[in-house]
């Protein structure tokens, strides 16, 4: 007997899951950097801007700004929008005092005011700082030079510089809050997250190599890293094939579970992976209970699309939907009818991933999309230069022993492959049929649906015997691929998995059709006479032969 479930609490991160973890922990830290960036520039002593054609300098420590003037005779009632005040003995010291390198054009702008004994006083409440000498006195008269300053904290002179309503100087700012663009750096996408670690000379290398060293050397799986990894599990075949999320209780209902929990041997990291414990333990289902002993799988290849139908030991017969995005969509009749199209998004990763495990490989949606999800790109796509992208002939190049076929994806100068006609293509050569047939696979075997295991391909009349046996390899390797690697490495189980020719379409077609209308020979001595033209969408196919009852003494 089977066990179909079994509680797990010793889990492997792969890769992709830690490369995740890696990443989120290094933008975490360059938002942390870029913020201290950032805020260390509002920490200088000085900070030149122009506020509506006005230029003035703010002082970080005395919290407030001066306008830039080509003398200050006379106070204006406000400044940048704010009300001017009298500026204080300790103001005076930080703005113009010993070390306080005050601007040089607020201070030509001094010297071109009011100067008493060939030197410079500003006024101040109850008195005069002399600029020269740095000495105070007790006067403040007509002779003192009257600077405005407008009080602004660093909160508000902040937001004004981040709004633009202020406008720096310093180049490196004015770059990076150009890409901020009124947001915060948590808001930020990850490729503008590295423009500013690029503007403020943060080398995103080194802080990587840094997080994955600790991450490795120190893990912890924390409650964060926990919810990663369930969101991956539970969206496993929403990256894979757009299909439905799986409900989050099938990790802890002791009657469901979750395939890729499930492991025949105690679980043991790989290189590049981490064995991690889980403070809760989840519930693991094996693939080998879903399997459908009596199911049976037709699939109708055709030029412009495919049909798949599913029988599972019963005689009502449903047919899928294969890339229409989440089954949960009310259906409609052409829903049924799959394009018979591939679209390269990025056909080297998507191709490193499908390399990447035996089965149920962990391959995107993203990188490589067939029928429905392909058709729809096709008809709203207005780049030229990704034309050569959908493969829509897959079924014409398999039946041409003399077509050759350029692939290329999306990603420019990437990839680009040439196809020799199909039946001279070698077993592990790379394969389109091959990868169409691995999608129609994971629309067919997973958590939503089961698994299973016998497959009935029909064919064209025309087709020669080595084309139909090539078709049946690529669909044999494209089908097992998207099983779970537990029922591959089952002896029983794989053993029972068989992809087979069946009938011609138009035999297929006549023996429905003869069925549904009534003729229904008893035995091999009644016979009926069919004709069949199959006017398909590239090809048309005519089949004729005898309808007649089964003799039961040769059925064997």
């Amino acid at each position: 007997m089977i066990q179909e479930t079994k509680s797990v609490s010793h889990v492997v991160l792969k890769d992709d899951l830690l490369e995740s973890i890696i990443t989120k922990e290094v933008r975490k830290k360059l938002c942390i950097l870029i913020r201290m960036r950032i805020d260390s520039f509002f920490m200088q002593l000085w900070i030149g801007f122009s506020n509506d054609g006005q230029k003035g300098y703010w002082n970080s420590k005395a919290q407030c700004a001066i306008p830039v003037q080509p003398n200050y005779h006379q106070y204006k009632s406000d400044y940048f929008g704010f009300n001017r005040i009298d500026i204080t003995e300790e103001q005076v010291k930080i703005l113009f005092g010993k070390g306080s390198s005050c601007p040089q054009e607020i201070i030509n702008g001094i010297k071109a005011s009011k100067s008493y004994g060939n030197k410079h006083f500003v006024g101040y409440i109850n008195g005069s700082f002399c600029i020269e000498d740095k000495s105070f006195t007790t006067w403040n008269d007509s002779d003192s030079v009257k600077v405005g300053i407008v009080p602004i904290r660093t909160v508000d002179f902040k937001a004004l510089v981040l709004k633009k309503q202020f406008l720096i100087y310093d180049k490196q700012m004015k770059s990076a809050i150009d890409i901020l663009n009124n947001r915060t750096v948590e808001d930020l996408s990850n490729i503008d997250i590295c423009k500013l670690s690029n503007i403020f000379e943060i080398n995103v290398e080194i802080i990587k190599n840094e997080v994955a060293e600790q991450i490795r050397n120190n893990f912890v799986i924390t409650p964060e890293i926990t919810e990663l990894y369930i969101q991956r599990l539970l969206e496993c075949d929403t990256i894979r094939a757009d299909l439905e999320k799986y409900d989050r209780k099938c990790l802890t209902d002791v009657n469901s579970g979750h395939w890729e929990l499930w492991s025949d041997v105690e679980p043991k990291a790989a290189e590049g992976e981490m064995l991690a414990e889980l403070e809760q333990p989840m519930r693991a289902r094996n693939p080998m209970s879903d399997i459908h002993e009596n199911g049976l799988i037709g699939i109708d290849f055709g030029t412009k699309s495919t049909i798949v139908s599913v029988q599972d030991g019963q005689e009502h017969t449903t047919l899928l939907r294969v890339g229409i995005g989440k089954l949960n969509k009310a259906p409609k009749a052409y829903h049924y009818e799959n394009p018979t199209i591939i679209e390269f998004l990025d056909l080297k990763k998507f191709l490193r991933d499908y390399a990447g495990r035996t089965g149920r490989p962990e391959t995107s949606v993203n990188d490589l999309r067939v029928s429905h999800a392909a058709d729809r790109d096709l008809k709203s796509c207005d780049n030229n230069s990704y034309f050569d992208s959908f493969f829509y002939d897959i079924k014409q190049w398999c039946g041409d022993d003399r077509r050759i076929v350029r692939i290329i994806d999306q990603q420019k100068g990437e990839t680009e492959i040439e196809l020799p006609p199909f039946v001279s293509m070698k077993t592990g050569d790379f394969n389109p049929l091959e990868l169409y047939a691995y999608y129609l696979g994971l629309y067919i075997n997973n958590m939503h649906e089961g698994i299973y295991l016998d497959y009935v391909i029909s064919f064209p009349v025309t087709y020669k015997l080595d084309v139909k046996n090539k078709i049946l390899e690529s669909f044999r390797a494209g089908l097992w691929k998207s099983l779970p690697e537990t029922v591959q490495n089952n002896e029983t189980a794989s053993k029972k998995f068989r992809v087979r020719m069946g009938v011609s379409e138009p035999e297929a077609y006549a023996i429905t059709a003869l069925q549904e209308y009534g003729f229904d020979p008893e035995d091999k001595n009644e016979k009926y006479l069919y004709s069949i033209f199959d006017f398909g969408g590239g090809t048309t196919d005519f089949d004729f032969g005898i309808w007649r009852g089964a003799d039961d003494t040769v059925r064997e």
